[in-house]
């Protein structure tokens, strides 16, 4: 296996129709860079259309600047930000 992705039906606080949520993608480290994540995102996005969910939502890290040059790219937009505290 090189790559794994999973898109669920959620519903989410405040709004009144499911989406699709994209648990975080997980690809081989040592083939990274050959379009596997944006693969397994455009899947994951289509998964959510054929299931006519009106959006799909995911998390990300913040510090993680190359997962999110790739949404970018392929046309996600930052929504919300969630924030913590380490103890």
């Amino acid at each position: 296996m090189v790559g794994f992705v999973r898109v669920t039906k959620r519903t989410i606080e405040g709004f009144s129709e499911e989406h699709a949520y994209m648990d975080p993608m997980m690809v081989d480290p040592e083939i990274r860079g050959k379009g596997i994540g944006t693969e397994l995102l455009r899947r994951g996005t289509e998964w959510g259309k054929e299931q006519n969910l009106g959006s799909i939502w995911l998390d990300v890290w913040e510090e993680n600047e190359r997962v999110w040059k790739m949404y970018e790219r392929e046309g996600w937009r930052t929504v919300s930000r969630t924030m913590a505290v380490k103890y």
